[in-house]
């Protein structure tokens, strides 16, 4: 029979969490120094860490929430578990991606869109942490932002009277703080139908309702282009990617393949699953997680900070430079290049000789933007995507093509320079 945990200790500073957290996943409170256990939070929870005999599952509360492994006393019997694609941790660690719900989340549901911008300020932030800048958006794009403010904890009067006289009075949520607070709300709001804009530095392509942006001219872009959608129902976005108990089982945290071998091109502290495909002549670098049934061909390199998802497939002389985000089921024929800190969507097919280029901006100060890929894409052979453009999903690029403007959702493009050719039906 399979060992399930059923215990849980919930940190200190999540105590708002707590009775929703235990109650939603059935967890009874922390008991039992031997027995399995959640942590739920990882820095506030360190000293019962250290002391719990049995095996643990460290579960973070957020991007600044990891501990002082340095410190940690045993190792070999711990599991962490975050949203996060850059959470580093020792080789010993049974590391798992995955966002979980940290609450019942029923209330929020798809409505009808306001017509207020909603602005995520947090606790103790009255005017949020940039003023001038919310100032000079909403003056810009001509639309009411709407904002709480709570000193403590204490002073939130409760989900449903925040959904009622802000989540559904607005039509799209703004989070500019740092670094990468408020998920909780984002996933509110996108289960309601409404988008984030945010640019994440930690959760990458998991949260999918975000929406990135360069300075204060794009964000008012984006508001405009959202208020299209006042008045109507859209589909509810929802992040989580674990919904299921399976989470709980210890079998879940089974050690996958720590690759790491002086005399193969794979270097150590790369978590590789154990049924990924490394062709020998391919060359990985330190700081790379690889997912399940994912093939890596011949020449190809992957550099340090790559986060490649599973069912994944590189032909031979691929690259994927540092720190490039690459959703499951995604394919690309021989010599492609993703330049660094690029993102490519799920279930998208790139054919050979595809470049997506980070050419530093001269009059910005030599500054390198790059964007990406959306989910279900299909690019033909030997196209390139310029600095700071971004194709959107369901879209199709013509080969031979040079990608030139933002593609929206659905559209079918080809050129040089690309243009509009139809809608993708």
């Amino acid at each position: 029979m399979r060992k399930k945990i059923t215990q849980c200790r919930v940190g200190p500073h999540l105590k708002y969490f707590k009775e929703d957290f235990l109650n939603k996943w059935g967890l009874t409170d922390y008991a039992s120094l031997v027995e399995p256990c959640i942590f739920f939070g990882g820095t506030s929870n360190f000293e019962a860490i250290q002391k719990h005999k049995g095996f643990k599952v460290i579960l973070t509360a957020g991007p600044t929430d990891n501990i002082d492994w340095s410190a940690l006393n045993d190792k070999s019997n711990t599991a962490i578990i975050t949203g996060q694609n850059k959470f580093k941790v020792p080789q010993e660690i049974i590391f798992k991606q995955e966002l979980i719900e940290t609450k019942d989340f029923s209330l929020y549901k798809p409505n009808v869109l306001g017509d207020k911008v909603y602005y995520y300020s947090g606790l103790d932030c009255p005017n949020g942490e940039h003023p001038d800048f919310i100032k000079r958006i909403e003056d810009a794009c001509g639309y009411e932002i709407i904002t709480t403010f709570f000193e403590k904890v204490s002073d939130y009067k409760s989900p449903e009277w925040l959904k009622k006289n802000f989540y559904d009075k607005c039509f799209i949520n703004l989070n500019f703080r740092y670094p990468d607070t408020g998920m909780t709300t984002n996933k509110e709001l996108g289960l309601m139908g409404r988008r984030t804009v945010m640019n994440s530095h930690y959760y990458g392509e998991l949260y999918k309702g975000m929406i990135t942006f360069e300075n204060s001219d794009d964000v008012v872009r984006i508001i405009k282009e959202e208020a299209k959608k006042i008045g109507t129902i859209q589909e509810s976005i929802d992040s989580h990617t674990m919904i299921t108990d399976e989470w709980l089982y210890i079998d879940f945290y089974k050690k996958e393949k720590i690759m790491g071998d002086m005399n193969s091109g794979i270097k150590p502290r790369n978590t590789i699953h154990n049924t990924a495909k490394i062709h020998p002549l391919a060359y990985i670098e330190d700081n790379v997680s690889i997912g399940e049934n994912t093939e890596i061909g011949p020449f190809c390199i992957v550099r340090s900070g790559a986060v490649i998802g599973n069912n994944c497939k590189f032909t031979a002389y691929c690259e994927i430079r540092n720190n490039v985000i690459i959703g499951d089921g995604t394919t690309m024929g021989s010599r492609c290049t993703i330049s660094a800190n690029g993102t490519i969507g799920k279930n998208t097919t790139i054919k050979y000789g595809f470049v997506l280029t980070d050419t530093p901006n001269l009059k910005e100060g030599n500054v390198k933007s790059v964007k990406g890929i959306g989910d279900n894409v299909l690019i033909g052979a030997n196209v390139t995507l310029m600095p700071s453009f971004s194709i959107g999903n369901n879209s199709i690029i013509g080969a031979c093509s040079q990608v030139r403007a933002n593609v929206p959702n659905n559209e079918i493009w080809y050129g040089s320079p690309a243009k509009f050719f139809k809608k993708n039906d």
